[in-house]
């Protein structure tokens, strides 16, 4: 059903690109007058940002095909509940406490691409946690899942150590965005580390009982 959704979406977001740049292009005379009348329209606009939208969710499939491989319909049902949870959570934080930057408030689109950053990032953190709570249960995983499993643990620490150093550095009592983002990446680093000890602890009892993989 997720599959299905996103070829959907995928197909819509290029249909209504199309549509805006045929419309758009009608009522031009060349092509520096259709980018102006293009991104003057906030309609065309929206439907820009929505296609980066789709796009950056394309890029997003890469790194789960490539540490986790396909997923069950099972995780997808669970990283769409976790995910709508978490995405909800987020904007009501935001539209109550409206954050600052540097005692100034954040542009709508800068927050939305942030936003957009972090629920990606906490999907990611939301998978790996879906698949170790199942993937010691229903067999013993062969080296090459459980390599693909230990990068993708590493990877997800190094961005998060990351992103924690890089926010810190801009960490101040006027930048409540910087607080909430580093909340948000200390809660995702937690999380963590938590896969990372769960894993370690199923590893050695697969070893210790079966005496190899």
């Amino acid at each position: 059903m997720t599959e299905v959704f996103l070829r959907r979406y995928f197909l819509l977001s290029h249909v209504l690109l199309a549509c805006c740049i045929g419309h758009v292009s009608l009522r031009s005379n060349g092509f520096y007058d259709m980018i102006v009348n293009f991104l003057s329209n906030k309609t065309c606009v929206a439907v820009l940002y929505n296609y980066f939208l789709m796009i950056f969710a394309a890029f997003c499939k890469l790194p789960v095909w490539l540490f986790l491989g396909r997923l069950s319909q099972m995780e997808q049902e669970q990283l769409l509940e976790s995910g709508r949870n978490y995405l909800m959570d987020a904007v009501l934080f935001l539209v109550l406490s409206k954050p600052r930057y540097n005692g100034k408030e954040i542009i709508i689109t800068d927050l939305a691409k942030y936003l957009t950053f972090l629920v990606a990032l906490k999907s990611f953190h939301i998978l790996l946690h879906i698949r170790l709570s199942h993937m010691f249960e229903v067999e013993v995983p062969s080296l090459f899942k459980l390599f693909r499993i230990t990068g993708f643990i590493y990877t997800l620490s190094m961005i998060n150590a990351y992103l924690i150093s890089l926010f810190f550095a801009d960490l101040s009592t006027q930048n409540t965005f910087s607080i909430w983002f580093l909340f948000e990446l200390f809660g995702m680093l937690h999380s963590c580390i938590f896969c990372a000890l769960k894993y370690v602890v199923h590893v050695l009892d697969f070893f210790y009982e079966n005496g190899k993989f």
